[in-house]
């Protein structure tokens, strides 16, 4: 069964991934599950169909494929 999320930890989390933190590392020390990031990650995909994860790395010049 999925828990509540408070709204402020949900922006706190995606404000540091966007920011680059990794969601393995976000779960660890924001103590949400992988699957709920991804989750609002995917919820706040943009018109264009590109998630804000991809948008994140985009910014940091980072592809999918670079692997870092």
């Amino acid at each position: 069964m999925a828990k509540h999320v408070d709204q402020g930890l949900k922006r706190q989390v995606l404000g540091a991934v966007k920011n680059g933190m990794r969601v393995a590392e976000a779960k660890l020390e924001f103590g949400v599950s992988d699957n709920a990031i991804y989750g609002w990650l995917r919820a706040q995909a943009d018109n264009s169909g590109t998630s804000a994860l991809e948008m994140a790395r985009l910014r940091r010049g980072r592809t999918p494929t670079s692997g870092r």
